[in-house]
């Protein structure tokens, strides 16, 4: 239904809806014309591979403003390559077999430059995306940790390797980068064998770490725990289908009426007498 109500073409909803909303400010759309530009013209990894002529004829500041074009305005790759092609003229161009074969066969052009920028847009918002999903995860673990660490120096040093995480994520410039960096994260944030054994202490040990106004002693503590699991695992759809399926093959009601619904009740038994 939104497909339907919102003035944009459908192609750039649905690619929004994957990607989520696009930058739209001049040095978001520059840097990421910077990275278009180098992937097309990049022997072995562009998607023009053998298409010498075309990659040498396309221009970067063409790249920018089909970006603003599709990012801010709005409009479709059909569209800018029919109304706008003043803008763009570097990504119009096709090979001359390509031109020589559409003409023959009465097709339509193709614009394979114009295609290519939209197929590396969604590949780098996708990745802008999954790199910003990893830096609100390693935050918010950087800030976790850093409420529970006490000595400055190993907080200095946490602090050191979340400002190497962010630099290098903010370097990675394709997944297979991004993919590399997150197996060397995995290696570093393991938990040790000892870590996985069953802790030495027991619950009351560690629940005096955590005593405070609220809960005064280690057994509040613990009282407060299972409270708050017993909360957080009632709320699981599958525990309360369960718990649901046992109650109704099980359970019985028990009622008692109020003095007024029995008065109810005898005078409406008292009028069936009389129709018996």
């Amino acid at each position: 239904m939104m497909l339907l109500e919102t003035d944009v073409p459908e192609r750039i909803q649905l690619m929004e809806d994957l990607t989520g909303p696009p930058p739209t400010d001049d040095k978001s759309i520059e840097e990421e014309s910077a990275w278009i530009y180098s992937q097309l013209t990049t022997p072995f990894i562009s998607p023009l591979i053998g298409e010498a002529q075309l990659i040498k004829d396309i221009d970067k500041e063409d790249i920018g403003r089909v970006l603003t074009m599709v990012h801010v305005q709005k409009l479709d790759i059909p569209f800018i390559a029919m109304y706008r092609q003043e803008l763009c003229r570097s990504l119009l161009t096709d090979s001359e077999e390509m031109l020589e074969s559409e003409e023959q066969n009465g097709q339509m052009k193709w614009h394979k430059v114009l295609w290519a920028v939209h197929t590396l847009d969604r590949k780098w918002l996708l990745l802008q995306k999954r790199k910003s999903a990893l830096q609100m995860y390693y935050t918010k673990r950087f800030e976790e940790e850093a409420r529970m660490i006490d000595d400055e120096t190993r907080l200095a040093l946490n602090r050191q390797i979340f400002n190497s995480i962010s630099q290098a994520l903010k370097e990675a410039k394709s997944e297979k980068k991004l993919t590399a960096l997150m197996r060397n994260l995995i290696c570093i944030f393991l938990l040790r064998v000892e870590e996985l054994q069953d802790g030495k202490e027991i619950p009351e040990e560690v629940a005096r770490n955590f005593t405070c106004a609220m809960f005064e002693t280690a057994q509040d503590v613990l009282k407060g725990a299972r409270h708050m699991a017993a909360v957080e695992i009632g709320c699981e759809p599958v525990v309360k289908k369960h718990v649901r399926s046992i109650f109704m093959e099980h359970a019985t009601i028990s009622t008692s009426p109020t003095p007024m619904e029995t008065q109810q009740l005898m005078f409406i038994i008292n009028f069936q007498a009389l129709s018996g």
